[in-house]
């Protein structure tokens, strides 16, 4: 986004995970959030994607 979208996704009923900030030129920074909805009960072993379909979970690291 263009802008900090923290505080109205809140207010539209969303759980701000995470936040960061990528400053691309001068005085241009993109916002980044990662949101999920309020009461969402999927964990971090699987959810679905923007199309509903079912995500694997998370592989094992080496």
């Amino acid at each position: 986004a263009d802008r900090d979208w923290r505080a109205p996704a809140r207010e539209a009923g969303w759980r701000v995970d995470a936040a960061f900030e990528r400053r691309v030129h001068r005085s241009l920074t993109r916002h980044v959030l990662v949101v999920r909805r309020t009461g969402d009960r999927r964990d971090d072993t699987g959810g679905t994607d923007a199309l509903g379909d079912r995500q694997a979970p998370p592989g094992p690291t080496r």
